[in-house]
């Protein structure tokens, strides 16, 4: 997967100048090619912040289906932007002060991306210090046998970003 991941982002960076009209084609939004070189520039961005980590997450986690995810993922998005890759995403809007918007968050093509599924676990929610979301971990303290049933006491901790 690693070297698959440096694959994609390699010839990402190659097709660089043809991703607006691509972009174009598949989002059906004029801006990205009236204001090609601004889209360049996000690309660009876009596809190095990709590069620290979320396309080999999605290959592993998303697409291979993580099997490893805590009990329980609990909060609500705050809008600030940081799981986008940390305010890099080509797609991010600014809506109000320190909040944003997916751009493409109600297109087809959004079910397939790495957003759909965040947060899927603890890495994401540290990667980005999303003040959102937080993980709740059961973890089993102690076994109890009590004739033919086990009783277990379970310790429950929040885990805040």
């Amino acid at each position: 997967m690693k070297y698959f991941s440096k694959s994609f982002l390699f010839l990402a960076s190659l097709l660089t100048p043809v991703l607006p009209l691509f972009l174009f084609v598949l989002f059906w939004d004029k801006k990205i090619l009236l204001q090609y070189a601004e889209s360049l520039r996000k690309i660009r961005i876009h596809l190095e912040e990709l590069s620290k980590g979320p396309v080999k997450h999605y290959l592993e986690d998303v697409f291979l289906r993580e099997k490893n995810i805590p009990v329980q993922i609990q909060g609500s998005c705050t809008q600030c932007g940081n799981c986008c890759l940390n305010k890099q995403c080509f797609f991010l809007k600014a809506v109000d002060n320190n909040q944003f918007q997916c751009g493409i968050y109600d297109s087809f093509w959004r079910r397939f991306s790495n957003c759909n599924s965040y947060p899927l676990h603890s890495h994401d929610i540290e990667r980005y210090a999303c003040p959102g979301f937080s993980v709740i971990h059961i973890t089993p303290m102690a076994s109890i046998p009590t004739g033919n049933q086990v009783l277990a006491k379970a310790s429950i901790q929040r885990e805040t970003a």
